[in-house]
């Protein structure tokens, strides 16, 4: 299956939480277009970034995510409350709660994870971001 113009193929990214040493930091450089081959191929490039990769002594931050090379970033993990059936946080610590340098502060401020996926996608706008929701612990 080669060809340009190929649509519905995808590519999965190679599990993209290739446990880097960095430290957290903000995603703060200006918009950078989407690679070329990648814009030109039609290819659906996919990366699952997993929120606990932000712990322990070699974090995988969101800011460390290819995001040039990708189509689209699947987080993990929310969950579904067994008795209201609505989405939950699945790791509020990491997904809203964490403050990274810049971040809006006090009552009712937005962070963690997810603002710093938002500011990965006005940096690349071609990127599209999914959660996963329920997963192994999670899958009743």
């Amino acid at each position: 299956m080669t060809g340009k113009g190929r649509t519905g193929r995808v590519v999965l990214g190679a599990a993209v939480f290739l446990l880097a040493a960095c430290a957290g930091r903000p995603i703060t450089e200006k918009k950078v277009p989407m690679d070329d081959r990648l814009a030109s191929s039609g290819m659906r490039v996919v990366a699952y970034y997993p929120s606990w990769t932000a712990r322990g002594s070699t974090p995988y931050e969101v800011a460390d995510i290819p995001a040039h090379l990708l189509t689209h970033v699947n987080y993990a993990f929310a969950n579904v409350g067994a008795k209201s059936g609505q989405i939950a946080l699945g790791q509020p610590d990491l997904d809203t709660d964490r403050l990274f340098p810049g971040d809006p502060q006090g009552v009712g401020a937005f962070g963690g994870h997810f603002r710093q996926l938002l500011l990965l996608k006005e940096r690349y706008p071609h990127l599209k971001t999914l959660i996963s929701v329920g997963g192994w612990t999670w899958s009743g």
